[in-house]
């Protein structure tokens, strides 16, 4: 019986330390617009595309993902208390979801009046232009959400966003989602750490790119990471600690350096990679 009963809890701690179990839908919305052109449809103009893909989550752990869900439909499309009328409640069911989301795309692309002045100022304002000199441009504009990966009960969603609107270059980043699936909440930095200043200032120190080269001076905030394989990894974008010829930069810092300096919360300490892995002979 005993034997039985240490098993029975043998089992129970494992299903507890298990990775939750995240189920997700994938949709495309894609929608284009031309915001300028001559008399001929094929002729001089600005056509923008802009397209978002998501793996939506339905559940996690079997279980609907409604706080989820109502934190993605607030941060992504209902910021600023924009397109609450087309939905007037947070919908579950995924298709109705799409639908939201693609009349929300319709409405970016039809009401950014940025896209007038970027017109004004172009040479395809000018009457005479050469229609062979300005072909028409392709401006694009995506959007792509995807589950990553779990640390114990945390589960870390990404947001890459990526842009072009001529010129040399465009613009990406990637935004991290930590959602604890045990408490039903999103986590933020101050979760994690108890001095997130603290932190910053040591950010350096981790940061493998020649000292020249970084720009540190003027950061503010480090609510951009995840956790993985025992380090805290920040998360910033092109142009905040670098040149655009950095890309997208990442530190990564060891939670077991935060814990000794005392600058891990209770919660944050749970993500701290005990001892070696690999036994000595």
């Amino acid at each position: 019986m005993k034997t039985r009963i240490i098993i029975a809890l043998m089992l129970v701690a494992l299903v507890a330390q298990a990775a939750p179990s995240i189920k997700t839908q994938r949709f495309v919305i894609s929608d284009s617009i031309r915001l300028f052109e001559r008399e001929d449809p094929d002729g001089n103009g600005y056509k923008l595309v802009k397209t978002v893909q998501m793996d939506w989550p339905v559940t996690i752990n079997g279980k609907p993902a409604s706080a989820l869900t109502r934190y993605l439909l607030d941060s992504l499309f209902l910021a600023s208390g924009a397109n609450h009328d087309i939905v007037p409640y947070y919908p579950t069911d995924v298709n109705v979801i799409k639908d939201f989301v693609g009349d929300c795309v319709y409405r970016a692309i039809n009401n950014n009046t940025m896209f007038d002045e970027y017109i004004k100022k172009s040479p395809l304002a000018v009457p005479d232009v050469d229609g062979e000199q300005f072909p028409l441009s392709r401006w694009t504009e995506s959007l792509e959400f995807t589950f990553s990966h779990c640390e114990q009960d945390l589960a870390f969603f990404k947001s890459c966003y990526e842009d072009f609107y001529g010129g040399a270059h465009g613009m990406f980043w990637t935004d991290y989602l930590p959602f604890d699936t045990r408490q039903g909440k999103v986590i933020g930095i101050k979760d994690v750490v108890t001095k997130p200043a603290a932190v910053l200032r040591l950010l350096p120190k981790y940061d493998t790119r020649p000292a020249e080269g970084a720009w540190w001076d003027n950061v503010t905030d480090i609510d951009n990471f995840y956790i993985k394989n025992g380090k805290i990894v920040f998360v910033f974008a092109p142009y905040v600690v670098g040149p655009f010829a950095d890309g997208e930069v990442e530190v990564a810092v060891p939670l077991s350096a935060l814990s000794k300096r005392g600058l891990l919360t209770a919660y944050g300490k749970k993500f701290v990679k005990q001892g070696n892995s690999r036994r000595r002979r």
